[in-house]
């Protein structure tokens, strides 16, 4: 029996073609249809965060036109604001002159007045008679006829024994306030009317004061001059109907006051 012929060992182009239909081509096809699986995943992915992106460009970009929007707004009220803020300015400072005036007002109707500090009151209260011992004592004669009234004020906390005169003349006040200086070293004893109800007593005596009768404000400016004035310890501090004055050393400049706002000018110019 003839032997067989042995099997070639080189690969026919049918043998080429059923390998590669069989395993290479199932091989390649997977492969690429999964990197094309992973690609459209990633294009999915891309295409997602595309889309977050355009929306949050889009929610931005509304926030955008609202924050402008609103920022107009503000500005349209700010400038409301402002525009109803200068209104009370103006009427702050109208009725701050208002007051101003009214104050000029109450301490005119005064420009006769002086007022008395340090004479005790006394069981036979005698104001007027009071104020002419006082005038003896700085050495003027003030008759009956030139007082239109005296009487006490209420005490304060600060102050007990005050009593408030108003002249017929302002001339008269004016001589009686100019000699107050007079009264350096006096004391209420050295009234007669004090002295003879206080004869046999040991208590002690005030000096006696004579000031301009000041309104209200016109107190409260003074108390902040005189404030000023100890301080700094400037030397001088009086008044000139009703204008409060300060002078530092006796021969330097004279600033008046009549109403804060004149003293606050002074403070700002000076320091």
């Amino acid at each position: 029996m003839p032997p067989k012929a042995a099997k070639s060992s080189y690969l026919t182009a049918d043998t080429l073609r059923e390998l590669w239909a069989d395993e290479f081509l199932p091989s390649i096809q997977k492969e690429f249809k999964a990197e094309i699986d992973k690609i459209k995943d990633e294009i999915s992915a891309l295409t997602a965060k595309c889309i977050e992106i355009e929306a949050s460009q889009t929610f931005l970009s509304k926030e955008y036109d609202n924050f402008t929007d609103s920022l107009q707004i503000t500005k349209r009220d700010v400038m409301e604001i402002s525009s109803c803020l200068k209104v009370l300015e103006d009427k702050i400072k109208s009725i701050d002159d208002l007051v101003d005036e009214q104050d000029d007002i109450q301490q005119y109707i005064r420009r006769d007045c002086v007022e008395i500090t340090g004479v005790p009151m006394l069981p036979d209260d005698k104001p007027k008679e009071i104020v002419k011992e006082i005038g003896q004592l700085m050495g003027i004669e003030i008759a009956d006829h030139q007082i239109s009234t005296a009487h006490r004020l209420p005490p304060t906390r600060k102050v007990k024994d005050k009593l408030i005169v108003k002249f017929v003349h302002r001339d008269t006040k004016d001589l009686f306030y100019k000699k107050r200086s007079k009264l350096v070293g006096k004391k209420s004893n050295d009234l007669p009317l004090v002295k003879r109800e206080y004869e046999n007593n040991n208590r002690e005596f005030n000096n006696i004061y004579v000031n301009e009768s000041l309104t209200a404000r016109r107190r409260k400016l003074f108390g902040r001059v005189n404030e000023f004035k100890r301080s700094e310890r400037w030397k001088h501090i009086w008044t000139i109907n009703g204008k409060i004055m300060l002078r530092e050393e006796d021969a330097s400049r004279v600033f008046s006051f009549v109403h804060a706002r004149d003293f606050d000018a002074f403070l700002n110019e000076s320091f």
